[in-house]
């Protein structure tokens, strides 16, 4: 009995009477029975609830790992890498001395500026404010300490004004929410030596 319908369909297939769409979900009818059944492709059907969460949590790391990344950038300063190539020229660092007895390790020896000659830089106070902000992001949601004093001494080498980096620390920490009010006191701590 099958095999009947099966002929009125490919007579169907070859025939012009139905539209190509028609003829084509016949022959996907007929070529499935030739292959007794069994897809060519598998369908994609809904996904379960534990592919949903796997696939929000691998999204929720990469985004993290983005921001952590985007963030160093923000701040100035990138990690080193490691330097893979073969072919990079290698450079002396020689050593020389300058004044007050201190080694210059600048390529080929040339002495630094003086300090004398610097003029200090003062950061302002809109960056000092995205720049603080940006720490304690990083120290409360890694909570490592030390690395959050390494940056604290950063910004200051890089000309920001401390008095003011302490108001911005106070007042971001009261006015955010997750504040680790231990590991703020134990930041605060550790980076008076600063």
């Amino acid at each position: 009995m099958m095999d009947v319908y099966f002929r009125r369909i490919e007579s169907l297939m070859k025939s012009n009477v139905l539209d190509a769409r028609h003829r084509f979900m016949l022959k996907d009818l007929n070529d499935l029975r030739k292959q007794n059944w069994i897809e060519r492709r598998k369908s994609e059907g809904p996904k379960k609830i534990g592919d949903i969460h796997r696939d929000a949590a691998m999204e929720r790391t990469k985004s993290q790992q983005f921001d952590r990344q985007s963030k160093g950038r923000e701040r100035g300063f990138q990690r080193p890498g490691f330097d893979n190539r073969i072919d990079a020229p290698i450079r002396i660092m020689s050593s020389t001395k300058v004044s007050n007895d201190t080694d210059s390790l600048r390529p080929g020896g040339r002495p630094g500026p003086s300090k004398g000659q610097a003029k200090p830089i003062v950061m302002s106070d809109d960056t000092v404010q995205r720049k603080v902000k940006g720490l304690l992001q990083e120290l409360f949601h890694n909570e490592d300490v030390k690395e959050s004093v390494v940056n604290l001494g950063e910004l200051k080498a890089a000309g920001a004004k401390m008095d003011h980096v302490v108001d911005t620390l106070l007042t971001s920490s009261l006015e955010s929410k997750g504040t680790s009010w231990d590991l703020l006191k134990s930041f605060l701590k550790q980076s008076r030596y600063v």
